[in-house]
């Protein structure tokens, strides 16, 4: 895992996003309580980036742990069996004991 600054095309406006590359084609940022997962992948030839985006709600995790890499890590060690999609499709399959809960998907 590494802090990355990626340039993501996003409707008619290229946004900056400021997060952790946690492989080739996945970053994460925390913003507040929520943590965005962005699936990222180039469009077409003119090299813009554009993603797949899903974030959870964080809740208690958020509070009890400070540390933005481990938090990451914590989460994504509860997923580490779920691909991308396989997360997207069953998000409401996620154990309450973590406090989460889906808050957007867009593909």
């Amino acid at each position: 895992m590494r802090k990355a600054v990626i340039e993501i095309g996003r409707e008619h406006d290229i946004m900056h996003f400021d997060g952790y590359l946690v492989a080739d084609d996945c970053l994460i940022v925390i913003e507040k309580y929520v943590m965005w997962m962005y699936k990222v992948y180039i469009k077409d030839e003119s090299g813009i980036f554009v993603s797949d985006q899903a974030g959870l709600w964080l809740g208690k995790l958020r509070r009890e742990e400070d540390d933005e890499q481990v938090l990451i890590l914590r989460v994504l060690n509860f997923m580490q069996n779920m691909t991308f999609f396989e997360f997207l499709r069953n998000h409401h399959d996620w154990s309450i004991d973590y406090d989460f809960c889906f808050v957007e998907a867009v593909i």
